[in-house]
């Protein structure tokens, strides 16, 4: 992600590859090879995607990532539900279950 950030791919691709070779289900590195791949303009990155949303079909920034290319495909209702997959899967910042500070109240 920080080597995306910085366009730079190359590194991106390689950090990648390693963390595939040590974990090669790993969803979020699977994810990131997908990122680096459609960062290259690559077709190979919606297998890649899809990869990922295997190893982990509740990774919410595989779901977005897949709802883009949806729409960019101009397939709405797939695009559409992917998002719904997405904000299903996500917690949002005022559900007390997306932090973890509410386990560590003392006892009422």
């Amino acid at each position: 992600d920080l080597f995306l950030g910085k366009y730079n791919a190359p590194d991106a691709r390689e950090s990648y590859q390693e963390a595939l070779r040590l974990a090669p289900n790993n969803p979020r590195a699977l994810l990131g090879m997908a990122q680096v791949l459609a960062f290259e303009g690559k077709p190979e990155s919606t297998p890649a995607l899809r990869a990922a949303l295997k190893a982990n079909p509740a990774l919410a920034p595989a779901q977005v990532q897949l709802g883009q290319v949806y729409l960019d495909a101009e397939e709405y209702d797939s695009a559409a539900a992917a998002a719904a997959r997405a904000t299903a899967s996500a917690p949002t910042r005022s559900s007390p279950s997306s932090s973890w500070s509410w386990r560590r109240l003392p006892p009422c």
